[in-house]
């Protein structure tokens, strides 16, 4: 039932309030872009600030414009059994094919409590469930030896799972627990290549909300034995993968311009009467029928080229401490800007670590001040203290903007 590029929606806004025509309207752009299947109101979707009787408007409103041509995956989880039993069932009555479902989060039950939960929603509901491990956002990890014995017990309840651990090898562990006819999407697209490798069989998708037809392609390629082609497109993809990877949800910004306004901010009518979802919570204007093409440009056509070799950078200037003379300089220090005080200030290098970022234009980045350890002079050059290279793709290091050289 679930395979290939499965966008996770992200639900639009006007005024604080739904915004159902600019949804049916990414609802269509999504089936005709080829999306394999719907996922309304998962984590993108913001399902955790709607209220009951508004996440289940959004999952009718999918449900009704997709009118079957595609199946529908609700979002439906609750850390309270009691809920999220009345939510498959408000799923059903809402037309969903389907729910996706998180173990409870926050209350941290035990494998066997994991096991209890999911019993008792299986036996008192009738919707298929497709299971939602993500450890990183419940702090509840269904282990393999749990998954199995899960989908075990209530055969052909439990069709899969959407697998957002990050772990590469529990794809082969949940097939021998599982089954091979057991459906594994990956939940991160920047691995979503290797998932596939592994065995699995398509991604439940952040970026697909912005690039659709290029993440089905994806997909549809690999499918196809088409390995060469997949790697094409991944990597094609994999700076917007990054981005909306920073991204929190209802934050999947719009690159073409169209930034969020808070909930509850009046939101001004589409001046460009295209019902891109410009406000609300939803920050993602992704219903432009050209938003594609204009992404698509700022992603590189042909696979990155890799950083400059050492021998090509700079040396440190000869009046530097004699613990440094010598080495190799990672990057000159062109400017500086404070997002605060002290460890907040962040600096601008040239030479960046990594240029397969389309926003470095290949020269230039953003580094806090704690990876660079005493506070550099401009006109330096200098190396990072930290051990590990520093990343402009990990949230823990505070990289708040990317500069043009």
């Amino acid at each position: 039932m679930f395979s290939g590029s499965i966008p996770a929606l992200v639900t639009p806004f006007r005024n604080g309030s739904f915004a159902e025509e600019d949804y049916r309207a990414l609802v269509e752009w999504q089936i005709a872009e080829g999306s394999a299947a719907l996922v309304p109101c998962g984590t993108t979707g913001e399902a955790a600030t709607m209220p009951k009787d508004e996440h289940f408007e959004v999952v009718r409103v999918c449900a009704d414009q997709a009118g079957g041509r595609v199946p529908v995956l609700a979002g439906a989880g609750s850390n309270d059994t009691l809920v999220a039993i009345e939510n498959v069932k408000a799923a059903r009555d809402a037309g969903a094919d389907a729910v996706l479902m998180v173990p409870p989060y926050y209350n941290r039950p035990s494998q066997e409590g994991i096991f209890r939960h999911f019993e008792a929603v299986a036996e008192k509901t009738d919707l298929p469930i497709v299971l939602y491990n993500v450890p990183g956002r419940t702090v509840t990890d269904i282990q393999p030896a749990t998954m199995a014995r899960i989908v075990k017990a209530f055969p052909g309840k439990f069709l899969g799972v959407k697998d957002a651990t990050g772990a590469l090898a529990r794809v082969t562990e949940q097939r021998a627990g599982c089954g091979h006819g057991f459906i594994q999407l990956s939940g991160n697209d920047e691995t979503a290549l290797a998932f596939n490798a592994m065995g699995g069989t398509g991604c439940i998708s952040v970026t697909a909300n912005v690039a659709p037809r290029l993440c089905a392609e994806f997909q549809a390629a690999w499918a196809a034995g088409d390995n060469a082609g997949a790697l094409a497109l991944h990597d094609r993809l994999y700076p917007l993968h990054v981005h909306r990877r920073l991204a929190g949800p209802g934050e999947i910004r719009d690159d073409a311009g169209s930034p969020g306004i808070p909930r509850g901010t009046a939101v001004a009518d589409d001046p460009g009467g295209r019902g891109e979802p410009r406000g609300g919570r939803c920050r993602a204007g992704a219903c432009g029928a050209d938003l594609e093409s204009r992404l698509a440009r700022q992603a590189p056509a042909s696979p990155p080229s890799l950083p400059r070799h050492p021998a090509s950078l700079p040396r440190f200037p000869s009046s530097s401490s004699p613990r440094r003379r010598g080495s190799r300089a990672r990057g000159k220090v062109r400017e500086a800007r404070f997002a605060g005080a002290g460890k907040h200030a962040h600096y601008c290098l040239d030479y960046p670590l990594l240029p397969w970022i389309p926003a470095c234009a290949g020269r230039t980045e953003m580094v806090p001040r704690a990876c660079l350890g005493s506070r550099p002079r401009l006109g330096t050059h200098i190396l990072p203290s930290s051990s590990r290279p520093w990343a402009g793709v990990t949230a823990e290091n505070q990289i708040v903007a990317w500069v043009l050289a």
